[in-house]
Protein backbone atom coordinates (compact mmCIF):
# COMPACT_ATOMS: atom_id res chain seq x y z
CA UNK A 1 0.00 0.00 0.00
CA UNK A 2 1.33 3.54 -0.44
CA UNK A 3 0.61 6.81 0.75
CA UNK A 4 1.28 9.20 -1.46
CA UNK A 5 1.01 9.66 -4.98
CA UNK A 6 -1.00 7.19 -5.05
CA UNK A 7 -3.53 5.69 -3.24
CA UNK A 8 -5.25 1.63 -3.09
CA UNK A 9 -3.55 -1.85 -2.69
CA UNK A 10 -1.06 -2.12 -5.74
CA UNK A 11 0.66 -5.64 -6.71
CA UNK A 12 3.89 -5.15 -7.81
CA UNK A 13 5.77 -8.04 -9.86
CA UNK A 14 9.63 -7.90 -10.48
CA UNK A 15 10.87 -10.51 -12.43
CA UNK A 16 14.67 -11.52 -12.99
CA UNK A 17 16.22 -12.44 -15.93
CA UNK A 18 18.78 -15.54 -16.15
CA UNK A 19 20.86 -15.93 -19.75
CA UNK A 20 22.07 -19.07 -20.79
CA UNK A 21 25.76 -18.13 -21.05
CA UNK A 22 25.43 -16.64 -17.49
CA UNK A 23 24.34 -20.33 -15.93
CA UNK A 24 26.80 -21.97 -17.94
CA UNK A 25 29.87 -19.44 -15.99
CA UNK A 26 28.05 -20.18 -12.09
CA UNK A 27 29.58 -22.52 -9.82
CA UNK A 28 27.92 -25.75 -9.85
CA UNK A 29 26.69 -25.35 -6.41
CA UNK A 30 25.74 -21.14 -6.75
CA UNK A 31 23.18 -19.50 -8.01
CA UNK A 32 23.94 -17.73 -11.75
CA UNK A 33 23.75 -14.35 -12.03
CA UNK A 34 20.58 -11.99 -13.41
CA UNK A 35 19.57 -9.36 -14.40
CA UNK A 36 16.54 -7.48 -12.55
CA UNK A 37 13.69 -6.47 -14.94
CA UNK A 38 11.13 -3.84 -14.46
CA UNK A 39 8.37 -4.39 -12.84
CA UNK A 40 4.56 -4.57 -13.25
CA UNK A 41 1.85 -2.85 -11.93
CA UNK A 42 -1.69 -3.91 -11.06
CA UNK A 43 -4.00 -1.89 -9.44
CA UNK A 44 -5.81 -4.67 -6.70
CA UNK A 45 -8.23 -2.15 -5.00
CA UNK A 46 -9.11 1.76 -5.54
CA UNK A 47 -8.86 3.93 -2.12
CA UNK A 48 -12.50 4.02 -1.80
CA UNK A 49 -12.49 -0.06 -2.31
CA UNK A 50 -10.53 -0.38 -0.01
CA UNK A 51 -12.00 2.63 2.26
CA UNK A 52 -14.65 -0.17 2.29
CA UNK A 53 -12.77 -3.79 2.69
CA UNK A 54 -12.47 -5.66 6.25
CA UNK A 55 -10.07 -8.35 4.86
CA UNK A 56 -7.49 -8.90 2.02
CA UNK A 57 -6.32 -12.44 1.60
CA UNK A 58 -3.37 -13.43 -0.28
CA UNK A 59 -3.23 -17.21 -1.47
CA UNK A 60 -5.73 -17.57 1.46
CA UNK A 61 -3.48 -16.11 4.22
CA UNK A 62 -4.83 -12.76 5.55
CA UNK A 63 -2.71 -9.58 4.43
CA UNK A 64 -4.38 -6.11 5.59
CA UNK A 65 -7.54 -6.33 7.98
CA UNK A 66 -9.33 -3.57 9.60
CA UNK A 67 -8.97 -3.12 13.39
CA UNK A 68 -10.83 -0.32 15.24
CA UNK A 69 -11.33 0.78 11.57
CA UNK A 70 -7.99 0.76 10.86
CA UNK A 71 -6.82 -1.07 7.89
CA UNK A 72 -3.52 -2.67 9.11
CA UNK A 73 -1.13 -5.32 7.28
CA UNK A 74 -1.46 -8.37 9.34
CA UNK A 75 1.45 -10.11 7.03
CA UNK A 76 4.12 -7.80 8.73
CA UNK A 77 2.19 -7.85 12.31
CA UNK A 78 2.53 -11.53 11.84
CA UNK A 79 6.23 -12.03 11.01
CA UNK A 80 7.23 -9.74 13.93
CA UNK A 81 5.05 -11.68 16.25
CA UNK A 82 6.65 -14.72 15.16
CA UNK A 83 10.40 -12.95 15.83
CA UNK A 84 9.59 -11.58 18.91
CA UNK A 85 6.82 -13.22 20.73
CA UNK A 86 6.17 -16.71 19.26
CA UNK A 87 3.84 -18.20 17.35
CA UNK A 88 0.84 -16.10 16.84
CA UNK A 89 -2.26 -17.34 17.88
CA UNK A 90 -4.42 -14.28 19.05
CA UNK A 91 -6.51 -11.98 16.90
CA UNK A 92 -4.65 -9.17 15.31
CA UNK A 93 -5.67 -6.74 17.77
CA UNK A 94 -3.88 -8.70 20.75
CA UNK A 95 -1.05 -9.76 18.70
CA UNK A 96 -0.18 -5.80 18.31
CA UNK A 97 -0.45 -5.21 22.00
CA UNK A 98 1.55 -8.32 23.14
CA UNK A 99 4.02 -6.26 20.26
CA UNK A 100 3.87 -3.16 22.07
CA UNK A 101 4.78 -4.95 25.09
CA UNK A 102 7.67 -7.12 23.64
CA UNK A 103 9.25 -4.35 21.66
CA UNK A 104 9.16 -1.34 24.49
CA UNK A 105 7.45 0.96 22.63
CA UNK A 106 3.40 2.08 20.41
CA UNK A 107 4.61 1.52 17.03
CA UNK A 108 4.50 -1.75 15.42
CA UNK A 109 5.69 -2.77 12.13
CA UNK A 110 1.94 -2.59 9.76
CA UNK A 111 -0.17 -1.07 11.97
CA UNK A 112 -0.98 3.24 11.51
CA UNK A 113 0.68 5.02 13.89
CA UNK A 114 -2.84 6.35 15.33
CA UNK A 115 -3.92 3.33 15.94
CA UNK A 116 -0.63 2.20 17.67
CA UNK A 117 -1.63 5.29 20.15
CA UNK A 118 -4.57 4.82 20.83
CA UNK A 119 -3.87 1.39 21.60
CA UNK A 120 -0.90 2.01 24.01
CA UNK A 121 -3.25 4.68 25.54
CA UNK A 122 -6.10 2.22 26.01
CA UNK A 123 -3.73 -0.37 27.39
CA UNK A 124 -2.42 2.29 30.02
CA UNK A 125 -5.74 3.14 31.48
CA UNK A 126 -6.91 -0.07 31.45
CA UNK A 127 -3.46 -1.18 33.56
CA UNK A 128 -4.40 1.95 35.96
CA UNK A 129 -8.24 1.21 35.98
CA UNK A 130 -6.99 -2.16 36.99
CA UNK A 131 -4.96 -1.14 40.21
CA UNK A 132 -7.23 1.39 41.53
CA UNK A 133 -9.82 -1.51 41.48
CA UNK A 134 -7.16 -3.78 43.40
CA UNK A 135 -6.64 -0.70 45.92
CA UNK A 136 -10.31 0.11 46.55
CA UNK A 137 -11.66 -4.25 46.82
CA UNK A 138 -8.55 -4.47 49.46
CA UNK A 139 -8.61 -1.30 50.84
CA UNK A 140 -11.62 -1.74 52.75
CA UNK A 141 -10.37 -4.94 54.46
CA UNK A 142 -9.20 -4.83 58.07
CA UNK A 143 -6.71 -7.20 59.54
CA UNK A 144 -9.39 -8.53 61.89
CA UNK A 145 -11.48 -10.09 59.19
CA UNK A 146 -8.57 -11.70 57.63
Amino acid sequence: MREDPEKGLWLTANWHQVRDDWRADAPADGIPTACRSRRWRFMLASEAELGRARRVLLDGDEAFARVRGYLCDAAAICACYREHVGPPSKPLKSQIRDLQRALGRAEVPGVPDELARMLAEEKEEGADEGARKVKEDWGDVDEESW
